[in-house]
């Protein structure tokens, strides 16, 4: 059986991203065939960074999620960085965007509407290509 390519997720656990990440963000991911998982998914004993180091090494491709600058998220940004995986930086707001990563394309994203899903999911689908 062909090992399918993973997507290692990385964005705040609260509750106002969770339908993002649920029916957003991992149903475009799955679509190109990857394997999505974040870190609270992981359903292991043990220490939580290593847990998310490891995820992030074993990813084929890592997503991002700026909005609300959250310190964790940034770490983790920073590890993704530091093993030189392929990263898909994604935002609410331009806003949310540190200084030093204004470099990076940056998937701009807004669910307010069934189009704008769509739009996302779409952009998102082209950066996994």
């Amino acid at each position: 059986m062909e090992k399918k390519s993973r997507c290692f997720m990385i964005m705040p656990f609260h509750e106002d991203f969770q339908e993002t990440y649920q029916f957003v963000i991992k149903v475009a991911v799955e679509r190109k065939g990857f394997l999505c998982e974040r870190a609270d998914e992981i359903m292991a004993t043990g220490n939580v960074i290593r847990q998310v180091l490891e995820s992030t090494d074993e990813a084929n491709v890592v997503i991002a999620d700026l909005t609300n600058n959250n310190p964790n998220v940034l770490y983790e940004l920073g590890l993704a960085h530091g093993l030189r995986k392929h990263v898909i930086i994604l935002a609410q707001d331009e806003k949310w965007i540190p200084f030093d990563l204004r470099h990076y394309r940056t998937v701009i994203y807004d669910t307010g509407s069934p189009r704008k899903i769509a739009k996302c999911q779409e952009l998102i689908g082209a950066a996994l290509d």
